[in-house]
Formats: C-alpha cells, sequence, structure tokens
C-alpha cells in the first residue's frame, strides 16, 4: 500500500539545541503546539518512553523513536489518539546554516495510508504550528492549540 506524507523546511534564528529542546521538553511543546504534553515513565523525554499530547478532543500518544541531541527527533504515532494518525511517524531534523545564522527545520509526518481530507488540514496545521515554534524562539509569542491560525470553520 502506498503512503503519504507531509513535509515542511523552516529557518529559525536559534541554535539547535535550543529547537531541540523546544520540541522534546513538555513544558515547551505546550507553548507552540498542543495544549497539554507529558512524557510517561521517567518525566524526561527519552527514546522508547511514550508522549502524550493532549487536544481539546483527545490525547494522542507517539513513542519516542528517535532522539539524537541536537539533529534528530522521531516519533511514532500509536492507536491512541486519532485513528487517521494512528501508525504515522513525525521527525524533525535540524540542521545548522552558519551562513545564515539559524537553524533549519525538516519536518516529516510520514506514513499516512489515506490521502484524505485530514492530511490535507494535517499539512496545512502542521506548517502554521512550525511557524509558531518559529516565533516562540525568535522572541515572540508561540500560537499553540487551540489559538493557532484555523485552516477551516469547524
Amino acid at each position: 500500500m502506498a503512503t503519504t506524507e507531509i513535509v515542511h523546511r523552516v529557518g529559525i534564528r536559534a541554535a539547535a539545541p535550543d529547537v531541540f529542546d523546544a520540541i522534546v521538553q513538555p513544558e515547551r511543546l505546550v507553548q507552540w503546539w498542543p495544549e497539554g504534553a507529558a512524557v510517561r515513565g521517567r518525566g524526561e523525554p527519552a527514546a522508547g518512553c511514550k508522549l502524550d499530547v493532549r487536544f481539546s478532543a483527545f490525547v494522542q500518544t507517539f513513542t519516542i523513536d528517535v532522539l539524537e541531541r541536537p539533529t534528530r527527533i522521531r516519533w511514532k504515532a500509536g492507536d491512541e489518539g486519532a485513528p487517521y494518525w494512528a501508525g504515522t511517524e513525525v521527525e524533525f531534523r535540524l540542521e545548522r546554516d552558519e551562513a545564515k545564522d539559524q537553524t533549519l527545520v525538516y519536518f516529516r509526518h510520514g506514513g499516512w495510508s489515506d490521502g484524505g481530507p485530514m492530511l490535507y488540514k494535517s499539512g496545512t496545521h502542521w506548517g502554521v504550528y512550525l511557524l509558531s515554534l518559529k516565533d516562540l524562539l525568535e522572541g515572540r509569542p508561540g500560537r499553540p492549540y487551540p489559538d493557532m491560525w484555523p485552516a477551516d470553520h469547524d
């Protein structure tokens, strides 16, 4: 079965370790993406841990699959949460661009088995959230859910 993925690239004027921490530390994650976030078990993110991200309608559980500080993060979505995300992977690759004093974030949400409406909506939302991450790390307020820019009227 063919799969589809969402990809984005954003340049952020911040050091790679700061970008990495804003993605993996629950107290920073909630400043640009979900309403709530918690790592099950140890409290500190580590490969193999569960990460719960909370939205008003559901909690999505991910397994933290890869943590390579400060260059790579990958989460695998479990069956707990949105059915359209089950089995997908969310990956952030960070590369420092010294010439432009920025960290490039290469984002991928892959493994979608259905190219339906939620793929398109999630693609738009991820773009908005990555710009929220950029704002947060460049000194402006992030816009986490539900305060982000809506993609449509639902």
